[in-house]
């Protein structure tokens, strides 16, 4: 008989791990345990073990998009138990290198818009800021980043400091600013 169960467990807000396995007669032949965080309003995976291709490994993600994998030499059985356990046991550390990796993500984004600003408002004198304003960048439908540059920008602002929320609705592709070039071929 094939049975197979799948739930999902949050052990605080913006974290979960998710468990589907299938048993035949007793014996997993397959499953997926998989910790994600929510960022920006979407649950990422931080770590996944499953069969696929056949074999026990776990998958570890980057922020970047790029996958390690690393096989695990056991048994499904003991496979699904082994990373249940892992990531009851370490899903705090885990989670935690994540957040200092989120938080390197958002300085970097922060000062490449930063500085996309900067150009804008070069470019657009028509544009009127208030004289010394702090301008927190501002990306429609990413909450977590919005108020991680609103809470950056206002930690040391004066009271008296005009604030100006620069909401970026879209970049377009950066492009070449050689206006005029010479060019030899050797």
């Amino acid at each position: 008989m094939t049975r197979e169960r799948t739930f999902e467990i949050q052990p605080e807000e913006q974290v979960r791990y998710r468990v589907q396995f299938t048993t035949t007669r007793g014996r997993v032949t397959k499953f997926v345990v998989q910790l994600e965080v929510e960022i920006s309003g979407e649950w990422k995976p931080i770590v996944r073990y499953n069969t696929a291709h056949g074999r026990p490994h776990r998958d570890l993600h980057r922020l970047d998009g790029t996958v390690t994998k690393q096989r695990l030499d056991m048994s499904f059985n003991d496979a699904l138990t082994y990373a249940i356990k892992e990531i009851k046991d370490n899903w705090r550390e885990v989670c935690g290198k994540m957040a200092q990796r989120l938080e390197n993500f958002y300085r970097q984004r922060n000062w490449e818009l930063a500085t996309e600003i900067s150009l804008y408002l070069i470019e657009h004198p028509e544009v009127d800021i208030p004289h010394g304003a702090v301008i927190i960048p501002q990306v429609p439908g990413d909450r977590r980043f919005n108020a991680w540059a609103k809470r950056v920008a206002l930690k040391d602002r004066p009271k008296e400091q005009p604030v100006v929320y620069f909401y970026v609705e879209e970049l377009v592709p950066a492009r070449s600013r050689v206006a005029q070039a010479r060019i030899k071929v050797a």
